[in-house]
């Protein structure tokens, strides 16, 4: 199995898209978003983590810039973590 070592639980600003016609001032933002899954790569410019692993493979792999995390907490890959505690 690769050397999956943590999960985490990551807080990030994502961009936001607005379709159709708007009117010049309305409130544009971007969005907050939380994710959990387990790092596959970590580099100083991205982090890419999966919602599921096996032996060889990655599934539902999303990668993250860095500039956009704005919190990131690691887990342990027991079964005693207990993710409800949390949230």
């Amino acid at each position: 199995m690769n050397d999956i070592k943590r999960k985490v639980y990551i807080i990030w600003e994502d961009s936001r898209s607005y379709t159709g016609w708007q009117l010049f001032g309305e409130n544009y933002r971007t969005e907050e978003i939380k994710t959990i899954g387990y790092v596959i790569e970590e580099t100083k410019k991205h982090i890419a983590i999966s919602s599921s692993i096996g032996e060889h493979m990655a599934a539902d792999v999303l990668v993250i810039p860095m500039k956009c995390i704005k919190e990131m907490y690691d887990f342990g890959l027991d079964k005693s973590t207990n993710l409800a505690r949390i949230f």
